[in-house]
């Protein structure tokens, strides 16, 4: 499968807050690039706040 046939990419980061905010400018990219992809973040709990509502985000998935 090529790179522009993505749909569905998921960003796994099950670490502390500073490495979430670090991936951030990721998810970003991401959305710019692939506008039409299913942008999902897997993250701990803690995390999940920072994200609850990050317009780049399409889906939380708390681990």
């Amino acid at each position: 499968m090529s790179i522009e046939n993505w749909r569905r990419i998921l960003v796994i980061q099950t670490a502390f807050i500073g490495d979430v905010v670090l991936s951030l400018p990721l998810v970003q990219v991401l959305r710019k690039n692939f506008p039409t992809a299913k942008i999902d973040f897997m993250l701990i709990p803690r995390t999940a706040e920072l994200l609850r509502n990050h317009p780049d985000v399409d889906e939380l998935i708390i681990f």
